[in-house]
This record gives structure tokens, sequence and C-alpha cells, in this order.
């Protein structure tokens, strides 16, 4: 049986039964008429219900039943007067006969002299008195889920619904002769909801949804029909059945229990879902089946596990510092409270086998002290609590003097203890956190390392700490002050109380606390504690100087916290630097990637096995389900890198000619290299395996390792694949697509992949739910909305069908007549070169040219033709962005890796308008060369030394040194203008990387001017025009405004551009 049906069952078999005599209506409006043809205890029960709504004399009442439960229906309702009792000859009806009984005209005329019949089930409910307006209808029933409205009007569920008894006689006329084995076996509700002639509710509305739910919610409805398959989370559930089950039909009957001087035991009664109040206690029974009580305390308490009643057989003792919601199992009843001098005390019988699973107590909930197993056998738990609970605590003492204490520390710290003893990814998880938390604490980072890094299950100081690892840069989050105590004790001072560890708990912003928000945090949390919102209070509480914060571990931000899109921003902007390595590793790294290769050739792999010590046995369990589900990968790329704990499994002799295996890559001299660094370098060479299987095209994790979960998370913001794992046995996993698949409706992507629940989704597994990120567009995107690419002189386009065609910029000539012929509409792209000037590769164009250039904008069915470096304004003409400089070494500009360029554009890059308004102080960025004697683009030969020799003239001449690209954006960054001459063609990369780190660039005018519409751009005519006062006073009038468009520098905006062309 449902659990939630038989919590119903379990209610309504509370109700008493109803004060006799009952003499019911012999006509009238209503006869409430109940179909049942089995021995069902719930018969009487749903009967019961019905006359918690209804008085006897308000209503008629019928059952229809059958020869096997004959004796028990005419027993239990053989003193209800005037009960109209049909008897049909059937020992039990399936579907169709039941279907072919209410199709019969005869059926109905058992009640005549009553107008409207509602037709009851006994797992339906009648919740309150129906309301008028409903019986203006024929037939209305519990509305159906849309995806499942399959009658010609969708009126709703038979099981629980009224109809007007001469309407549905007439309807069923057409039955009335037909022998009853012959009837129509089809569902009597469709066919009734087929109905022309008859008068329905406004399918779905309102009113119908408020008039009975069965799949369709509604909190108040006037009755319902299957509720326990209703859509309702644990909160929802909860609070319909107290507010419609329990104060509707067995009555509201809240109790408070004043505590009593006596020194015996009072029993405290089982009174499902009914607040008990017991001084600050408040109880609640909510699973007769688990004997199950959650009880809340308004004041910290103590929880005992005790051999009898008697506090003093105390075994264990464990305080809960806040006011934690407990939870009970138990194997048996009893409750009892009783108090002494200065306690109260509730006490749990029940426990025969002592502590175990469903024989325990949580606090808070997913806390159960391992199931409570130092419970003795037949022992007691019993919760103790202060009967003034305004004394402080020893706790409560100890941290005022520690506060005390602190007052002389200047700056506010944040004293927080890394979790260590673990892998590296795991220690960084820890620190995004904690770097985090520090920020917007306005605290330094004191970090505390108590023990050493683990590498492959062996643990060895000579690995160093997690920070040598790291690049200094994310310091400029932690402007306070940062610092690393390294095997020190951790310092005594107020701390953040957290009763579990961090990836079982979620803290939630008080401004999202709302009880609106009650249903969105629960599917947030997914089975994880939420946490009061004022737990950090300290910390943000600048006259607490040190604050600390232990039982921190692997959960990632980004699902620990519940709050709003500008911090998830932040964590964002922290978690992308923290990915930055220092420069050995990185350099490794780039040297490395020469050596494979292109990365569009290459497969990575994580394979996680299992530590050093475990024999290789014992780690073969999935080699089999490994091998089955990656094997057709491995085919579609001709380099396979291999990353792995365990090169010993037999698992790669069928794959040794095929992998390459990553540590094998690292070679003598670069470990030499990082010996200089480190005294082993296991760590450094794993960073370096890492970085590689993010280079490749695609990678596949194992589920459960926090690197591959890294690894998932860098390449979601690279734009690459980031859902594939080697195997899994939870969720949606789909071992054809090696990733979980979405099938429940869900705002969080863990709940629509049905993922574990608790803390596992917290670290185990990557979900790109509030990871803000910002794809930028390169050639490959343009490449990637293609339904065609042709890319080689002479390639046939043939029957093109398809909507989006891109030729390669500098074949487009040729491809005239061909484009003539396309039938349908399509989009035209062209790409490919940053410098070719469309439609005519050169301008001015040559007269062959300008015809051809002439007769590709007169081709009918082509709808737009996007493209860079537009000489030309046209109305079929859309200028598309050259972009930012994503290529460097190939003439295609397209294929490359991208990896360090989307960290840089991460770190810089993702807040324009942020950097545009955040007061910069120098004037004017330049730094370019002067080499444009070649341009294709006629008018802008020799522009840019033209450029420089006019700014020199006004003063303007200050020039920036060179640099690698990270420096240069950086640079970059910090200036109110650049300038932005144009190269080769006629858009230049520089305008582009100006605007996204919010420095405005000046640019000749060119016919791609509406390009930067909406954008803060200053154009000009000739740099003559520009000078100190000039830019001033245009920086001025750009900050004044305020509505810039600046996702026009994001690829997502250009997508849907191109995708409106039809």
């Amino acid at each position: 049986m449902h659990p939630r049906l038989k919590e119903v069952n379990d209610l309504i078999s509370m109700i008493p039964k109803p004060t006799l005599p009952l003499n019911f209506k012999k006509d009238g409006k209503l006869v409430i008429c109940l179909i049942e043809f089995r021995v069902m205890k719930e018969i009487e029960y749903v009967m019961n219900a019905v006359l918690r709504v209804y008085k006897p004399e308000e209503i008629g009442i019928a059952v229809v039943y059958g020869t096997r439960n004959a004796s028990f229906v005419e027993n239990t309702f053989k003193d209800w007067n005037n009960l109209i009792f049909v008897k049909t000859e059937h020992a039990n009806l399936d579907r169709g006969t039941y279907s072919i009984l209410l199709k019969q005209p005869q059926f109905y005329e058992h009640f005549l002299n009553f107008s409207h019949i509602l037709i009851y089930q006994t797992d339906a409910l009648t919740l309150k008195k129906i309301p008028e307006k409903y019986f203006q209808y024929d037939y209305i029933g519990a509305p159906w889920t849309l995806c499942n409205q399959c009658a010609r009007y969708p009126a709703g569920n038979g099981g629980y619904s009224l109809r007007n008894i001469k309407s549905m006689i007439k309807v069923c006329e057409q039955y009335r002769n037909v022998p009853f084995s012959k009837g129509h076996r089809g569902n009597e509700d469709i066919f009734f909801c087929s109905q022309k002639d008859l008068k329905y509710p406004n399918f779905n509305s309102a009113d119908h949804k408020e008039f009975a739910i069965e799949r369709v919610y509604h909190p108040n409805p006037t009755g319902c029909h299957q509720v326990h398959l209703t859509r309702m989370n644990t909160s929802e559930w909860s609070i319909f059945v107290k507010e419609n089950i329990i104060n509707n039909l067995i009555g509201n009957m809240d109790t408070d229990i004043a505590v009593q001087e006596a020194t015996g035991l009072t029993e405290i009664k089982e009174k499902y879902r009914i607040g008990q109040k017991i001084g600050p206690y408040t109880l609640e029974f909510v699973r007769p089946d688990q004997n199950k009580w959650e009880i809340d305390c308004c004041q910290p308490y103590e929880i005992l596990f005790c051999k009898t009643e008697d506090p003093l057989t105390c075994v264990k003792k464990h305080s809960i510092g806040r006011q934690h919601r407990a939870i009970v199992h138990k194997k048996g009843k009893g409750c009892f409270f009783f108090s002494d001098e200065n306690h109260i005390y509730i006490g749990f019988k029940g426990f025969p086998n002592g502590g175990q699973s469903y024989a325990d107590i949580m606090a808070p909930e997913g806390n159960s002290f391992g199931h409570a197993r130092e419970l003795p056998k037949n022992g007691i738990i019993l919760l103790k609590t202060a009967i003034d609970g305004s004394k402080p605590t020893v706790e409560e003492v100890n941290e005022r003097h520690y506060i005390s204490q602190d007052m002389k520390i200047s700056v506010p710290e944040l004293v927080f203890v890394l979790f260590t003893g673990v892998g590296f990814y795991n220690q960084l998880f820890s620190l995004e956190m904690a770097v985090y938390l520090a920020n917007i604490s306005n605290r330094a980072l004191r970090l505390y390392v108590q023990h050493p890094l683990v590498h492959c299950g062996q643990p060895n100081r000579a690995y160093g700490v997690l920070t040598d690892y790291l690049s200094n840069d994310f310091t400029k989050y932690l402007v306070n002050g940062f610092s690393v105590h390294k095997f020190e004790s951790v310092p005594r001072c107020a701390r953040i109380e957290l009763e579990q560890k961090m990836s079982n708990v979620v803290f939630v912003d008080r401004e999202l606390s709302s009880p609106k928000l009650s249903s969105d945090r629960r599917d947030f949390c997914h089975s994880r504690q939420e946490l009061d919102c004022g737990i950090l209070d300290k910390l943000f509480n600048p006259n607490i100087k040190r604050v600390k914060l232990e039982k921190s571990n692997a959960s990632r931000c980004f699902t620990n916290i519940y709050t709003k899109k500008e911090n998830y921003m932040l964590m964002s902007n922290i978690c992308n630097i923290l990915s930055k390595n220092i420069d050995t590793i990185e350099e490794i790294y780039k040297e490395l990637t020469k050596k494979l290769g292109p990365y569009k050739h290459i497969l990575a792999v994580h394979l996680r096995f299992g530590d050093y010590h475990k024999k290789v046995n014992s780690i073969t369990g999935p080699n089999n389900e490994i091998e089955r589900n990656i094997t057709p990968w491995f085919n579609k790329y001709s380099k396979v890198l291999i990353m792995t704990d365990r090169k010993d499994n037999p698992f790669f002799q069928k794959f040794k000619n095929k992998v390459i295996f990553a540590d094998e890559l690292i070679n003598n001299e670069h470990r030499q290299k990082l010996s200089k660094l480190f005294n082993k370098t296991d760590i450094a060479e794993f960073i370096v395996q890492k970085k590689l299987c993010e280079y490749a095209d695609l990678f596949i994790g194992s589920q459960g390792s926090t690197v591959s979960t890294y690894i998932q998370y860098r390449n979601y913001i690279n734009g690459k694949d980031h859902e594939k794992f080697t195997h899994m046995r939870c969720g949606y996993y789909n071992p054809d697509k090696l990733c979980l698949d979405r099938k429940k409706v869900g705002k969080y992507s863990w709940a629509s992949k049905n993922y574990l629940r608790g803390h596992p989704m917290a670290w185990s597994m990557f979900f790109e739910d509030n990871v803000h990120r910002k794809l930028f567009f390169s050639v490959d995107t343009w490449y990637s909305l293609a339904d065609r690419v042709v890319e080689k002189r002479g390639e046939k386009l043939g029957d093109f069908k398809d909507k989006i065609l891109l030729i390669k910029t500098d074949l487009i000539l040729g491809y005239v007549n061909e484009l003539k012929n396309i039938t349908g509409k399509f989009v035209l792209i062209t790409v490919s070169n940053d410098d070719q000037c469309i439609p005519y590769l050169n301008y001015p164009p040559s007269p062959p040219a300008e015809a051809i250039g002439k007769s590709l904008l007169e081709i009918p069915n082509m709808v737009k033709w996007y493209t860079k470096n537009a000489c030309i304004v046209h109305p079929k003409i859309k200028p598309l962005p050259i972009g930012p400089k994503m290529q460097w070494y190939t003439t295609q500009f397209k294929g490359e890796d991208v990896t360090t360029h989307y960290r840089i554009f991460n770190e810089f890059c993702i807040n324009p308008s942020e950097r545009l308004y955040s007061g910069k102080e120098n004037l004017l960025y330049i730094n370019f060369a002067q080499t444009t004697g070649n341009s294709l683009y006629t008018p802008h030969k020799n522009i840019r030394h033209a450029c420089l020799k006019q700014l020199a003239l006004t003063g303007l001449n200050e020039k920036q040194p060179s640099a690698n690209f990270e420096k240069y954006i950086e640079l970059l960054s910090k200036y109110k203008f650049s300038v932005s001459p144009p190269g080769r063609g006629i858009d230049t990369h520089r305008s582009w990387e100006s605007l996204l780190v919010g420095t405005i660039p000046i640019m000749l005018s060119t016919p791609i001017d509406s390009l930067f519409d909406d954008l803060p751009v200053v154009i000009v005519k000739s740099y003559k025009e520009v000078n100190k006062e000039f830019l001033e006073e245009k920086y001025k009038e750009i900050l004044n405004k305020k509505n810039y468009n600046f996702e026009k520098l994001y690829r997502k905006y250009w997508i849907d551009e191109i995708k409106k062309g039809f």
C-alpha cells in the first residue's frame, strides 16, 4: 500500500462511529453513493467521514455492493435508516464491468428521488460541503492533468464525481437494452465526458480544481480521489493533511500539557499530527507505522542515551546547541515526560535492540548519531532541557569570554578549518567555501591545515599544502588578509555551530527564507538539512572579531548555499580564479598539449578504481560494465588519454595499444622542475594530468571522484560537454549517452536527473545550477550553428534543404550559381576569415567581384547573410562581430583549444557593466602593431600609423608595453578608453576585448557601425577629433547612460539572433 494512502486510512480510521439513530433523506438534492464490491474496513471509514461533513438529514446515502461483500455491508449499516442498498449479482467488478454498470440507465433510476448523485469510492473523501455552484453542471469530476485529457470534454475523473441523475439517464438510454455481458467496457468517465449535450465546467479552471483533486493539486478542495497520488512535496502534503483531513474530518484537538510537579512519569498520548506542547517542547506524532515523533524545542537541549528512565543511567550524551528539530523512530510504543528541580525531560521507549536503522533519533534531520549505536538494548532516549531557558550554558559563558578576549584584534577574522587528510580537489572545494565566506563577511581568512594532503590513499607532509599549488591571484578576493597555518592548533574563539558536516546542510540567505519559497528551498536541499538563516549571524557581526568554522568538507558552495544571483556570480568568480595553478604547472601543461597535438582528436577518460592498498581482485568489479559503456566512444577518436590511479587493473590489457597514459607523458625533466618546488611531485603531476583531461575534446569521468567533478565543472565553464561518466548506479543513467537523462520536471538538475539525495549531490557529481558563466563566441560558434559547412573549393551543395549554410569566406564568390539553385529559404554565414570584406572580399571591388557580389544579394531565397567585415550596408547583410582573439596558431581560425582563454575571460570578462562603472583612473590604452599596409579594405591602408601620428600631436602617445595575453587583458581592464584602429579588415579584436573588460573602444566610423548600437563605444570620423578634453567629456556622457546591452558580447545573443533570421 502506498505510504500516503496508508496514512490517510490510518487517519480516517480514528473517526468515531456516528451516534445512532441515523435518519437519512429519502429525496432532495444530493445522494452520496459508495460503490465497492470487496470486503474492506475502509467502506465504513469513508462513510463515517461523510458524516463529519454532512448531517444525515441533509443528504441521501447509498451503497452499491455485490454478493461477496453483501453480509459485511448489510451488517455494517443495518442501523442506518433510509440508506439505499443496491445489491447486484456480481461477486466483484473489474474496470470494464464497473464502467458497464455505470453506463446503464437502470443504475441511476435507483435514485430518481434526488437531482444529483455523488459517485464515491473507498479511496475518495468529501472534505467539505459541496458548494451550490457545482450543482449547475451535468457532470464534474476531479480534473485530469493536461497530458491525460483524452476525452472530448475533460470534465474529470469519475471516482469522485457529481452527476445530474436525469442527464445521466438520458445519455445512457442507448445501453438500456444491451445485455450486461455485451456492454461497452470503455472507461465510463471518458464516456460521460464526451457528450456534446451535457453541461460541464470550464476545464481545469480555478473552480474545477477546487471541486476535487486527484493528480492536479489544489490546497483546499471540496473532495479528493486517490489523493496519495496528487503531486505534492512533503511540506505540501503535511499541510494538506492537517488543514483538510485532520481539521475538517477529525477536528482540531491541539492540546497544551502543563509541566507537572509530580515525580512520576506522565504518558504522552499518540495524537496523529496534533501538536502537543510540553513546556519548551512541541511534539507531533507523525507516522504510526514507524512510531515516528517530531520534537521541536525553543531552546538548546541535550539527548541522553540511558539504560532506564533515570537520567543518572545515561551512557552517552549529545548536546544540541541550537533549536534543531529531533526526529525519533522506534520499534515499539511509549512516550512520556517528567521534570526535576531544574530540567524537563521527554522520554521515548521502544528500542528492544538498542539503536539501529529505524530505531534511532536524528537531530538535526540526517544526523542519527550512527543510528544511536550507543543506546543500550531496551534503553530509553531522553531529551533534556532547562526549565529556565534564560540561564546561559557553559558553552555560552566560554564563548562570551573568547569574544571579549579577541576585542584587541583590529581586522575581523574567519578562522576556517580546511577539510584535510583528503585529496587535492576535496580540499579545493573546501577552500572555495572559505574564500567566499571570508569575502562576503569582510574578514581576513586564517586557514588552518591540520592534516597532510593525500594522493591515492597515501598522506604525506612532503606533498606540501593545497595553496602551494595555486596561483596567488585568488587573494584579490581576500583584501583584509590571508594566512595559512600549517599543522597548528586551532584557536579557541566564537564558532559557528554545525551539528553535521557541511555537505549535509544548506545555508539559507535570510532574504530567501520566506514561507512562499519553502517548496523551492526543499527542492534545492534535496534531503539535506535546511539551516536557520541566523546560523551565520556571528560571521557578519563586526564586534565578534574572530569566528571559527569547522566541519567543512568537499561540499561546493554552489549547492551549499541558497542565495541570490549576485552571490552566485561572486562564487563563480572565486572558483574560476582558484582554478589557476602556479606557473611551473601551467608551463608543463602547455608543453604537453603541443606534444599531444590538436585537441579535437583526443578523448580523455578518468578511471578511479581504488586506493593503492586495495588488492587487484577487489577493484575489477565494474570492469565489464565500463568496457561495454566506453568502447564505442574509443572508436570515435584517434587518441585516448587515460588518467587512472591503478594501471595494474587488467582492464587495460585489452586497450594497451589504443591508449596513452597521462602520467607517462610527464618525463624526468618535468619532474626535476617540479622537485624544485615540492619534495614529492605526485600531486603536481596529478594536476598536470587533470589539466590534460580538460584539454581533450571530450572527457568521460568517474562518478564519485572529486577530480572528475572538477574537470566537468571546468568543461562547463569552457563550453564543452560536461556530463559523461563511465558508469553509474543511480539516477536516470543512460549507458548509451554516458550521462543522466532529465526525466523529471524540476528547477534543479539534481532533481530532474533523480540523483542521489543528501550529501553526495554536493560533491560527487557536477551540476551546472548556480554556476555563472558567459560563453564567448569564436568561429567555432558559427560553425556549430550551421546545418551545412562548405570548406573546400569545388564542394557541391547538392539538394540543400536545410536552413543555415556556412561557406568559407574566400570561397563565396565561386558559389553564386549553386546558391541561386537552392529552392528553399536559407540563411548564409561567412565568417571563417578575419579580414576579407563581404560581399566582395576586397574593397573597393574589381568590376567582376562587384557583379558577383550584387548577384549574391539578389538571390531571392537567401533570407539573411550573416558575416564578419561587411564592407557595405545592405538590408540582407547582417554584420557579425569578430569577437575577442581566440585562435593564434591556425589560418583556419577555428578548432584550437580555448581552455586557457576561457579561464582568462571568465576572470576578467563576465562583468563588463560593473567594470565600466568601477571608477577607473587611467585614461587611454595604446598598444598595437602598425603593419596595415596590405589592408583588404583600402580606405584603411596605413591607418594605424596615421592614428599614432595624430594622437601624438595631442599628447596622447604613451604606448603600453607588450605582454602575454593574460597580462594584456588585465592591463586593458584598468583603462577608461582604448584606441582600436582597424587592421587588414574592418572589425578588430581590440574593440570586443575592450568592451568585455568595461573599457570604451575608440573606433573609426565604418559600414559596421550598427554592430555597436547599445554598446559603450566612441565612433569618430577621424582621430583628429580625439584629445584629452574630448575623452573626459565622452566618459561622463557614456557613464550617464545605464541601459547598455552587454549581452551582445556573448554567444547566446548571436545564436538567438541568427535563429531569428527565419
